[in-house]
């Protein structure tokens, strides 16, 4: 059976991914890196034939990072084939625009920080540093 994570077909486009990120990714890339949510948060991570823009195993949470491109009615097929998918994993899909995490990160981390709570911390059995 095929790896689900991080197939070897998909190295080379997820370093790509990783050195052409939006400002977007960016910017919440700074405030995920280096577990500074108190859980590691991996970003370009390959799932089956799909690539997460962020992805955190510990709470098997997904979080995309959508700019215009992702309203065009092809890609809106593709993202919710996507999640269809990650869904089916078990994985929970957080979805936010470019905009949000360029004009309101607060509310963005928030969001994290509260599906984290509620995913990590009952398999923890403890206080966490997400917070």
């Amino acid at each position: 059976m095929p790896a689900i994570h991080n197939p070897p077909w998909q190295n080379h486009l997820r370093a790509d991914l990783r050195r052409r990120q939006t400002q977007a990714e960016w910017k919440l890339w700074y405030y995920v890196c280096r577990s500074q949510l108190g859980v590691k948060i991996r970003r370009q991570h390959g799932i089956g034939r799909f690539i997460a823009d962020f992805y955190c195993y510990k709470a098997q949470l997904v979080i995309e990072i959508d700019g215009g491109v992702h309203l065009r009615p092809d890609v809106r097929e593709r993202d919710r084939e996507k999640e269809a998918f990650l869904n089916e994993l078990g994985l929970t899909v957080l979805r936010f625009t470019n905009h949000e995490v360029l004009c309101n990160i607060d509310m963005v981390l928030a969001k994290i920080r509260s599906k984290l709570q509620r995913s990590v911390l009952p398999w923890q059995g403890e206080k966490s540093a997400i917070g």
